[in-house]
């Protein structure tokens, strides 16, 4: 699916499919039409028809979803009350699909997110060592100087959210179950610190052009603009969007 639209149109057609199915099928008799039966439903990825208690039924696993593998079988079960199984932690009816999961894409991938941890913590690493040589020679303290060490900051915060995001969210999925808020507000926090870099790569084209062209213009006065727009500025950006972000994941159309 190319985007969140597309998808939510293509699982609605799914859900019109299974219900026509259904009461196409429903005028006829079953074997089991004196036992108890589970009903027909439709989990958001496929249509379960009416099955008879005590039995578990099978079907290929979706094609329209990343990391599955079509030609596996996915499984639900009805028990001998004539309901569909519970999943003992969420107490929810639960279709089995861990048949369906790609497992060569899925090692691909953790390895993907691997390296992308170990990137970050290289990059971290070698940022630190250069504040900290910045920070041991006075002598450097200049206005460029201070300005390549505040954007080195906000390059290490990056560093360090995007280490956290990928460790604890990205490979434990069930992070984004248990506590969705907080994914979401970690998410924020990313995307300012990410927007501060970039504001503090402008604040250095800046602080060269006035170097430039305006000339006589005091340090002490500069980089307090500066710290404004690498810092407080972003946040503008970001509280917009978070306002939007929030609006959309509780509840809203």
């Amino acid at each position: 699916m190319e985007t969140e639209d597309d998808l939510r149109r293509f699982l609605k057609q799914k859900l019109r499919e299974c219900f026509n199915i259904h009461y196409s099928n429903s005028s006829r008799a079953t074997s089991w039409n004196d036992t108890a039966t589970c009903p027909w439903v439709f989990d958001g990825y496929l249509c379960w028809p009416d099955t008879e208690a005590g039995t578990t039924i099978s079907q290929n696993c979706p094609d329209f979803v990343e990391g599955f593998q079509h030609t596996n079988l996915a499984h639900k079960t009805c028990l001998g009350n004539g309901t569909w199984f519970r999943h003992p932690e969420s107490d929810r009816e639960w279709s089995n699909y861990t048949n369906c999961v790609d497992h060569e894409e899925l090692i691909f991938r953790s390895s993907i997110n691997t390296w992308y941890i170990r990137g970050y913590i290289t990059s971290l690493v070698t940022l630190i060592v250069s504040l900290i040589i910045f920070m041991s020679f006075k002598t450097l303290w200049c206005t460029r100087i201070k300005i390549h060490i505040q954007l080195f900051i906000s390059l290490s915060f990056t560093c360090i959210v995007w280490i956290i995001w990928y460790k604890f969210i990205v490979q434990n999925p069930d992070t984004i179950f248990e506590y969705p808020k907080l994914c979401v507000i970690w998410h924020i926090v990313i995307y300012y610190f990410m927007l501060s870099n970039y504001f503090w790569v402008f604040c250095e084209g800046l602080h060269l052009h006035l170097a430039l062209v305006v000339v006589f213009v005091k340090d002490t006065i500069a980089i307090r603009w500066f710290l404004v727009i690498g810092w407080i500025f972003p946040l503008f950006y970001v509280g917009f969007y978070a306002s939007f972000l929030f609006y959309f994941t509780t509840g809203h159309p």
